[in-house]
């Protein structure tokens, strides 16, 4: 059981790098949102925050110079978000979130 809630974890990380990467290929010059270039990331705070801004965060804006902004609003994200998006004012660029996501957002789309 422990070796696949890493296993899971480590796919999450992977997942969030590649969107990172992904959002600063397509979006590196693209500044209207944000007055420096930065990306807002949302996490779950705590060792676990810690670990990603060791792993891509931080080396993400040594190889980039975009800024990673961190935020961690743990069991919060999926409110936060909703309310961003209802209000068509979002302000974070990535979100790390969990499978539960998937049929909530589904439950509020159809």
């Amino acid at each position: 059981m422990a070796r696949k809630k890493t296993f899971i974890m480590l796919i999450s990380a992977i997942l969030i790098l590649a969107v990172v990467i992904l959002a600063s290929i397509l979006f590196s010059g693209y500044t209207e949102t944000h007055e420096e270039n930065i990306v807002v990331v949302d996490s779950w705070g705590g060792i676990f925050q810690d670990a990603q801004r060791k792993a891509m965060f931080e080396p993400f804006t040594e190889k980039t110079g975009i800024k990673v902004v961190e935020l961690s609003d743990g069991e919060n994200i999926f409110a936060k978000v909703k309310a961003q998006v209802e209000m068509d004012n979002s302000q974070i660029d990535v979100v790390h979130a969990d499978a539960s996501w998937l049929g909530r957002g589904k439950k509020m789309v159809f």
